[in-house]
């Protein structure tokens, strides 16, 4: 399933599917990526070569909707302690991060699963 990066958006899209879902906590894994208006990947560039997914991060938890919300908030600036999620802060404090991928540009991509997910 994949959510708008927007703070409103995704929140709103959140409530809608619990709703809908009868959930409010799921394991999950997540990757936030850079897209078109469709939602469709956009290409990036990388030091190996182009990315064609956009992939920007990969992450995962036992509680996906409120880590994902952490995330959220830091990239839209609602939230400015600078804590709750390394790819957030890392947001806040790259000027240049803002530039390469705006935040309306920004989709995140959840898959839940039953048990917890594992690293490998």
């Amino acid at each position: 399933m994949i959510f708008p990066a927007l703070h409103e958006a995704y929140f709103d899209r959140v409530k809608e599917y619990q709703i809908n879902n009868s959930t409010k906590s799921k394991n999950g894994v997540y990757r936030v990526f850079l897209a078109n208006k469709k939602d469709n990947p956009t290409s990036i560039e990388r030091a190996g070569g182009k990315d064609t997914q956009g992939t920007i991060y990969i992450g995962k938890s036992t509680n996906i909707f409120s880590r994902v919300g952490k995330l959220v908030n830091l990239l839209n600036d609602t939230q400015k302690s600078g804590r709750g999620h390394v790819m957030g802060v890392r947001y806040q404090t790259h000027p240049i991060l803002k530039k390469l991928f705006p935040v309306e540009n920004l989709r995140i991509e959840m898959t839940f699963c039953e048990a917890e997910p594992q690293t490998n």
